[in-house]
């Protein structure tokens, strides 16, 4: 009987050290880690949406992801000809935010004057987006859902609150470390 007893409490034992060895332990300084890298994160994806301006469909027509992306890059204007923006700078913008790499521009704005090696920008009004984060999701795949609420100032100054959902992929070729592959406004929401 006292070899059962002895036989059980040491297989009990050896499973309960087995467990206790094989599942990680957070120390302070693993969690503070964990909490510094996501707070860098945060603040990437921040920075990102605050420089966004492609929501919707606009990620799936060329011609408008090139047109939305313009707002970002207006600082960039050609300085001879400010109504055009070098190829070079949209293209560079394209990939490091959206992963996408743009083949030639020409077909972009037809209707509007052209200028070789330049992108012609459509004279337009257009929104300020300003973001606040609410919850990053790491996904299966190790891409995020970021759901953010989002203050939309639009051309006319009229300030309107949505959410957003964007979804984040890492992409080591862009300067950002991720790509944003959609985001999306969600009309008639709120703070969650």
């Amino acid at each position: 009987m006292k070899k059962k007893l002895f036989a059980i409490v040491l297989v009990f034992a050896v499973v309960l050290s087995c467990t206790f060895l094989s599942s990680p332990i957070k120390t302070p300084v693993a969690a503070a880690g964990e909490e510094e890298s996501l707070q860098v994160l945060k603040a990437r994806f921040l920075n990102m949406l605050n420089h966004n301006f492609v929501y919707g469909s606009s990620f799936y027509d060329t011609e408008a992801l090139v047109n939305d992306s313009m707002p970002a890059l207006l600082e960039l204007r050609d300085t001879v000809d400010e109504d055009y923006i070098d190829e070079a700078y949209v293209k560079d913008y394209v990939f490091n935010m959206y992963g996408i790499e743009l083949g030639n521009l020409q077909n972009i704005n037809t209707d509007f004057p052209q200028k070789d090696g330049f992108v012609f920008i459509v004279p337009r009004g257009f929104s300020v987006y300003s973001h606040q984060i609410l919850k990053i999701v790491e996904n299966e795949d190790n891409s995020f859902s970021v759901t953010t609420q989002v203050y939309v100032d639009d051309h006319d100054k009229k300030q309107e609150p949505f959410l957003c959902e964007t979804l984040f992929a890492e992409n080591k070729e862009s300067s950002f470390g991720y790509s944003i592959v959609y985001s999306k406004l969600i009309e008639g929401n709120s703070k969650m």
